[in-house]
């Protein structure tokens, strides 16, 4: 993989902070995966914190990002605005970055992909 170390650490600390934010009132426990994806490397971390609507996942990435709510209703993760800019340095290296929710109370996991060599 050719790519620059400093601006990918941003990246993976912006991840980093985002689970540990909604992974904060559920006991502060992330799982982080890694492994290579056909040809490409790959890298997830789940939270175990609040889910978010499926149709709120995008406003993760938006510029004006001040929060999403929860299926109750709750606001969330309203201190983790870098997620669009490590989404914007994953894509000018060739990847993909995306949040998914795995369940429909709890749990957001955001992962991304990155060219092997």
């Amino acid at each position: 993989m050719v790519a620059d170390e400093k601006l990918l650490h941003l990246v993976l600390r912006q991840v980093l902070l985002n689970a540990l934010l909604g992974a904060e009132d559920a006991g502060g426990i992330i799982t982080i995966k890694t492994g290579p994806f056909g040809q490409n490397i790959g890298l997830a971390v789940f939270d175990p914190g609040p889910a978010i609507e499926k149709t709120n996942l995008d406003r993760l990435f938006a510029t004006d990002y001040a929060g999403t709510a929860t299926p109750s209703g709750k606001p969330c993760r309203t201190d983790s605005p870098g997620l669009l800019a490590a989404r914007k340095i994953v894509e000018a290296h060739g990847g993909s970055l995306w949040a998914e929710c795995p369940g429909s109370e709890t749990g957001l996991r955001v992962a991304f992909m990155l060219p092997g060599a």
